[in-house]
Order: C-alpha cells, then structure tokens, then sequence
C-alpha cells in the first residue's frame, strides 16, 4: 500500500489498515497524556477539516462510495453520549495521532468502519476505565485468542425462555405478547440483541480484527475489563437483549431507532432516524408517551419455564451497551455510512442460498470469491473459444 497515493481508495483487503490502526496506540497514548481534553478535541476537529478537502477521503468498495471524513466527525459527535469524556479522548487522540500522516488517518478512520460500525450494522434479519489503552484494555493476539478463537457458535439456550420471563411474555416497546403467554398471545416475538454476535464470533485467522474490535469496544464504548473475558457469553446474556414485535425488532437492527437514557433508571427515550411510523402503528400513543421502561417481571407468572428458575432476578438491558448502540445509530446516519453498509448489503445478503454477512472478513472474501469464479470462467471460455463458462 502506498503512502503517498492521492487517489480515492478502492480496496478489497482491510487487513493493512488494521495493522496501521494498531501501531498507532502507543501514539495515541501519548497524545492523550500530552493534551488537555478540550485543545485535543479542537486539533481532532482542525485536522478533520483539513482531510475533508483531500481526495484521500473517498474509499471506494464495489462501486459504493464513503466519505471519511464524515466518519471520523460522527465518532467525534456522538462519544460524549457512550461514556462521556473517556470516549471523545480515544476518538480524538486516534485522530491527533495521525496529524500530518494521511494514510494513518485513513487507517484509523477505515478500521472504525469496518470493524466496528459494519458489524454493529451487518447481519440484521456491553465503572469507568482509563482514559489510555493499556495491554490490558488493547488485548494482544494471545490473550484475545483464548477468548475468541472458536467463535460465538453455540448460543444459550435459555435466553429467550429468560427474556419472556423477563419482559413478561410481551415486546417491551407495543405491549403485543407472546404466543407463549400463559393468558394467551398471538405472535412469536424476536429475542433482539444489542450488541451483535458477530463482536464474537472469529476463525482462526481474524486474531487482528478481533484485537481491533476489542480496542474499539473498551475504548470507545468503555466495556469492563472483565467483560472481554466472557465475551462470547456476554453476548447471550440477558442485558444484552429484549423482547420486540418483528417489525419493531427489524427496525432496531438496522438503527432506524435507538434509545436514549433519562434521569429514571432503566428508563429511556426514543430517538428515530428512519420509518417511525413503523413504531407509530404499532403504539399509537408514542408521540405523547416516547419512553420505554425496562422491568423485571419474572415473577408475575407462575409457568413451567419460571418453576426450573430459582428465585433471582433477570438482569435488565445494560445501559452502556444501549449507548453503545445508540452513538452508533447516530454515526450511521450522520456519516452516511448506514446508507453504504444497506448497499453493500443488498448486494451480498440477498444471494439464494446464502448466509448473511456478518463481518467486513466476510464480505471481503465474498468479493475475492467472486472475482475467483470470474477469472475461472474467463480462462473456461478461452480454453472452449468463447463458449459459457456454465454451458
């Protein structure tokens, strides 16, 4: 990869960004020390400025088009809301740290896009830390492997007989129950996770993007130590998750919606981007009433399901997981990066017979896959003198 290239970026392997982003910890360690908050937010806002009138910014993946520069304002726009001024100082001083390099500042921003902002969006259908990374918030190959290496393949089964014990039996946004409801309902309600499985869910050769990933979640999103240690088991826990109608749930995976906290504990207000009418038909009163409160009703029912359970109670959504999903339905709209993921993904999720797309790995080797099969049908038509490569 060059470093001085003034072309717009077309690129089909992220992985040499990655290792860019992962250099720059160090210095970006030593910016945030270096630096009051509010001088490194206004350099980060600068330096953004300057990259928004550089070619540089335009990355180009299977003719879509993406502006990084919007991504990087985005991040830096809606920190404040994941975990306040820990979060805008990972944001900001991975931006200072790339000053007058335009290829780490490309590194940085791509990385945000692919292994972070993609996988929250893809395959529709987590105490305060310190303010720098450290070996042990910035996990290295070795200790994320242990965590990670097999994937999130095998997921709880108890989580949703959990969360309709929980929830009460009904989606926690229209009220509508569950078929399973012991007084009777008349839909099957989807168990919605808040953050996406495929944050866990690497093979054996995603070490570095699971490390970027992880950077990413404890530095931007301020996870727990403690949390990276059972991730793949976080993922399928009850504060992950919640009960929705389907359409409503539809509409929460692609970020159409989020949640945002209020002074009440566990309770939240809307905030819409896209079809809020889609909420609006299934709760009428929403615009007099935009909130939703989160409860624990496991006890409100004497079922089979709540007799194998002992007394605890179910943990409710964990709020900095919410935040998390709510700064990144923000970045989504704001940077445009919603509407190049939906094109993206139209392209490689609606193939007959194919799996979703769960990371930017997979889509990645989707395309390398394609343009696989086009040379083999090339050199086929060759060999036969212009003759199908399928006849």
């Amino acid at each position: 990869m060059s470093h001085n290239r003034t072309d717009p970026i077309e690129s089909t392997t992220s992985q040499s960004y990655v290792e860019l982003y992962s250099d720059l910890q160090e210095q970006s360690r030593q910016v945030a020390e270096a630096t009051e908050l509010n001088l490194l937010v206004e350099r980060a806002k600068q330096i953004i400025a300057d990259f928004s009138t550089r070619e540089e910014r335009i990355f180009t993946f299977c003719k879509e088009t993406l502006s990084l520069d919007k991504v990087a304002e985005s991040m830096l726009e809606h920190a404040p809301a994941v975990a306040g001024n820990d979060s805008v100082t990972y944001v900001a001083s991975r931006i200072v740290a790339c000053e007058g390099n335009i290829t780490n500042l490309v590194a940085v921003t791509l990385t945000w896009v692919t292994h972070f902002l993609f996988i929250m969006r893809a395959n529709y259908g987590h105490g305060k830390q310190p303010n720098l990374p450290s070996p042990i918030a910035t996990p290295t190959m070795e200790t994320t492997a242990q965590y990670i290496l097999d994937g999130h393949r095998n997921r709880t089964g108890s989580l949703r007989d959990d969360l309709l014990l929980r929830d009460g039996y009904k989606c926690v946004v229209t009220g509508f129950a569950d078929i399973a409801h012991p007084d009777g309902g008349e839909l099957i309600l989807e168990c919605t996770h808040i953050l996406r499985h495929a944050l866990g869910h690497f093979d054996k050769d995603s070490h570095k993007s699971a490390v970027a990933i992880f950077d990413i979640l404890v530095n931007f999103g301020r996870l727990k130590l403690d949390d990276l240690e059972d991730f793949k088991l976080l993922l399928d826990q009850p504060s992950n998750a919640f009960m929705q109608e389907p359409n409503v749930h539809a509409s929460f995976d692609r970020f159409w919606w989020c949640l945002h906290p209020t002074e009440e504990e566990n309770k939240y207000k809307f905030k819409f981007y896209r079809d809020k009418m889609v909420l609006f038909r299934f709760r009428p009163d929403l615009a007099s009433n935009p909130y939703i409160t989160f409860r624990d009703h496991s006890k409100d029912h004497t079922t089979e399901n709540s007799k194998k359970r002992e007394t605890a109670s179910i943990a409710l959504p964990d709020p900095r997981f919410l935040a998390i999903h709510a700064a990144v339905a923000g970045v989504l709209h704001m940077s445009g990066a919603g509407q190049f993921f939906d094109e993206l993904l139209d392209k490689f999720n609606d193939t007959e017979g194919s799996t979703p797309v769960r990371t930017w790995d997979d889509l990645e080797h989707r395309i390398n896959l394609g343009e696989a099969r086009i040379s083999a049908g090339q050199i086929l038509i060759a060999v036969r003198g212009g003759g199908s490569a399928y006849s």
